[in-house]
């Protein structure tokens, strides 16, 4: 009896072990600019991408503060860009030309 409950919490101790890893695995994907813009709002001005995936729905990106990364964006509509997925958001990572 003991020994089945400590093969058993072993058992569910490597598969929590399994979960969290592969949840804390960060994937790059890619997907299509659908728009390029900058929200009117009160203080900084920061430029934002419209993506759409190919298996998810569309998403609202930050771009970095860099103008040479923004003046980029703006020719972008219609190409790729890599993304990763950092808790709730996804993240720019590069232009893919």
């Amino acid at each position: 009896m003991k020994r089945s409950i400590f093969v058993s919490l072993i058992i569910m101790l490597m598969m929590s072990a399994f979960v969290i890893c592969t949840s804390c695995e960060s994937k790059v994907e890619e997907a299509t600019v659908t728009r390029v813009y900058q929200p009117l709002v009160n203080g900084m001005v920061h430029t934002w991408l419209e993506v759409k995936f190919e298996y998810y729905p569309t998403a609202n990106v930050v771009l970095p503060d860099d103008n040479n990364v923004w003046d980029k964006a703006r020719k972008m509509v219609g190409k790729k860009v890599k993304l990763r997925k950092h808790n709730d958001e996804w993240q720019f990572i590069d232009f893919i030309e």
